[in-house]
């Protein structure tokens, strides 16, 4: 039996084909669609592992309001080479020693990263290969389970570019497929998303036409443009670019959220507005946790004790120390769903 899966940078599904009918499996039974599984993992420093829904409430419910302490930690020495010069330069990195894990979300976008080789989780080094295998792997058991057999033959969706240069495309491709193969597939079979999709509608067309396959994801924006006329099916164009959902959620919040915490409000002797980039790091999950280091929430607090708006400044610290980051951008997601059903709706951040 082979399995399809749309491993997505948000969400991912698998789906099985019994020569009659399509089956979408309830990878997510705690999502509120089971067969959307979010693309979303999280390690403990003991090894643990959950992947979809379950994983961001897992790390809401360990992390959400505990102390956070962030130490300097030496990782390596990094070589620097200039026209005339060379020097050898340690290099230290902020660890929050009370973490109990790792989350990690919209991973399959590191895939590109060639600077971007793995990650430490407690006492353990993972390369960005093994990371893809658990989910992968976490994956591929919940479907055997509902299949009742083994599965190890997958056709793995990828976008039609992963990255704009060639050569990061081929290093993310051949990380997909080693992360595959780590979760335990014998075969391991590649199909552009788009086209996919573009299957997928021919399959119920009743006439001869030219489609467009629009497929907005969390990583990338793919477009096909394909001629179906029965069974033949002739792909005519396709093109894509790696930036999509996620980019889209950093200008949601940056454009919302920020007049809230304090931004522009004036303070200290001079009246200088609050600089921005306390707001452009607040608007992308990715570099929140900075905001958590001693120098930039001293800079919050000097900020505050000298704002005419205090409490919107208390109110960033208390989010930003509190761990509250990736718990207000999984709310700014759903708000966004919603707005797929009405016109409006409103960004509430309770704590």
């Amino acid at each position: 039996m082979i399995v399809g899966m749309d491993f997505g940078t948000t969400n991912s599904g698998m789906s099985v084909y019994d020569g009659d009918a399509l089956r979408v499996l309830p990878l997510d039974p705690v999502n509120e669609n089971p067969r959307v599984l979010r693309t979303a993992l999280y390690v403990t420093n003991e090894q643990e592992v959950v992947i979809g829904r379950a994983a961001v409430d897992e790390y809401f419910a360990q992390n959400v309001g505990r102390p956070v302490k962030l130490q300097k930690v030496w990782v390596g020495e990094l070589e620097v080479y200039g026209a005339d010069m060379y020097f050898v330069t340690d290099t230290y990195v902020w660890v929050d020693v009370m973490s109990p894990g790792r989350l990690f979300l919209s991973f399959k976008t590191n895939l590109r990263d060639h600077e971007y080789t793995g990650t430490v989780i407690g006492q353990s080094f993972y390369p960005i290969e093994a990371l893809l295998a658990l989910y992968l792997t976490v994956a591929r058991k919940r479907a055997e389970r509902l299949l009742g057999r083994e599965l190890r033959q997958v056709v793995l969706g990828r976008p039609v570019h992963f990255a704009s240069d060639p050569q990061h495309d081929a290093l993310a491709q051949e990380r997909l497929l080693r992360g595959a193969f780590l979760a335990g597939y014998e075969k391991v079979y590649l199909a552009r998303e788009p086209i996919a999709a573009a299957y997928d509608y021919a399959s119920r067309a009743t006439r001869a036409q030219n489609i467009l396959v629009f497929d907005f994801g969390g990583g990338t924006l793919d477009i096909t443009v394909m001629r179906i006329d029965g069974r033949q099916r002739q792909v005519l164009a396709t093109g894509g670019v790696p930036i999509a959902g996620d980019v889209f959620d950093q200008k949601l919040v940056r454009a919302k959220l920020p007049r809230h915490f304090g931004e522009g409000t004036p303070y200290g002797p001079r009246q200088m507005p609050s600089p921005a980039w306390i707001y452009d790091l607040f608007s992308n999950w990715q570099t929140i946790l900075e905001l958590q280091t001693p120098k930039n929430l001293r800079v919050l607090q000097e900020i505050e004790q000298g704002s005419p708006r205090p409490g919107e400044i208390r109110g960033l610290i208390s989010l930003v120390s509190g761990n509250h980051g990736l718990q207000m951008f999984d709310t700014v997601e759903k708000t966004k769903r919603d707005l797929s059903a009405r016109f409006g709706a409103m960004i509430r951040l309770d704590g």
